[in-house]
């Protein structure tokens, strides 16, 4: 993801802990007093909803220097994949913390003033089973960002997860899985047919099982075997991302228990041989960070199918 409108420092942010409850305090200002700036921030309080967690972060900004300065926000996101949106209309970019959280840079869209204060609000969603009970995530962080690249202190927020009855109360921790947990079910046979265009086509059923919470932003599914010249073409329903062996599962993430079925829509050339090409697999695995998540149950995040080409 590119930002065009400022640069910013994709710096490891401090991990830090913080009470239940407590506000925010205002970041410490920019060294500089022509540019300078403070971010307060309440408690992200994230409600049960029908698909997991949801709430919305509200944070208040101010140009304390005497020049007009471009400010930017740089966010800790409590819980991995936790952060969403910035209500306003500029790019984010992220990287990613040792602990899997992303630190989530985002500019406001247009200049402040010398005193202008401003609110800035961000959304946050938590696929994870709602419980009868509070929990609370520790590590959510908040500070702000100058077109320089420079960026001020990180200071904690607090984010507590409302019980399904409606209390704050007496929360527990949130944990979060480091592992997921895939099944995967396809069809027995991939029968391809000669379609409109020319080219042999067919369709393999996919069910795709998420058990747990862990970080992830689609869940692929990839044909290993594939002959040469045989391609996966999309799926059904359309998952609008690219494919070539495999295609991610339509419908992006997945809510911790939610099962999905689609179709893998593969293609061979106009000349492929007429016959049994033999048992292929299907298998499934997920990245975070650009690292590959281990599985509690590898053994079933992989199943095998037949390809045929019927005449």
């Amino acid at each position: 993801m590119t930002n065009v409108r400022r640069k910013v420092l994709l710096g490891v942010a401090t991990l830090m802990a913080m009470s239940v409850g407590a506000l925010a305090a205002p970041a410490a200002a920019h060294a500089a007093a022509e540019d300078s700036a403070t971010v307060s921030a309440g408690t992200l309080v994230l409600e049960p909803t029908e698909r997991g967690y949801a709430g919305t972060l509200e944070a208040t900004m101010q140009n304390t220097g005497t020049e007009p300065a471009y400010l930017g926000l740089a966010i800790v996101e409590p819980i991995a994949n936790a952060w969403q949106d910035i209500v306003v209309e500029d790019a984010c970019v992220w990287n990613w913390n040792p602990d899997g959280r992303r630190t989530v840079y985002c500019g406001t869209g247009s200049v402040f003033q010398p005193g202008e204060e401003r609110r800035v609000d961000s959304t946050f969603r938590v696929l994870s089973k709602t419980r009868m009970y509070a929990m609370e995530a520790l590590g959510g962080e908040i500070g702000v960002t100058f077109n320089d690249g420079s960026s001020g202190p990180l200071t904690p927020f607090s984010t507590l997860l409302r019980s399904t009855t409606g209390s704050v109360a007496n929360p527990r921790l949130f944990v979060q899985d480091t592992q997921s947990n895939i099944t995967l079910k396809v069809g027995k046979a991939l029968k391809l047919t000669k379609d409109a265009d020319g080219r042999f086509r067919g369709r393999l059923a996919v069910t795709v099982i998420w058990r747990g919470n862990a970080p992830h932003q689609y869940v692929p599914v990839e044909l290993v075997g594939l002959p040469e010249g045989f391609w996966v073409d999309g799926t059904e329903p359309d998952a609008d991302l690219p494919c070539w062996q495999g295609c991610a599962a339509p419908g992006g993430e997945f809510m911790q228990g939610e099962s999905r079925t689609f179709s893998l829509i593969v293609s061979g050339p106009e000349d492929a041989a007429v016959g049994d090409y033999g048992t292929l697999t299907a298998t499934s695995n997920v990245t975070w960070g650009f690292v590959n998540t281990t599985d509690v149950d590898p053994s079933d995040n992989s199943r095998t199918f037949t390809l045929k080409v019927l005449g």
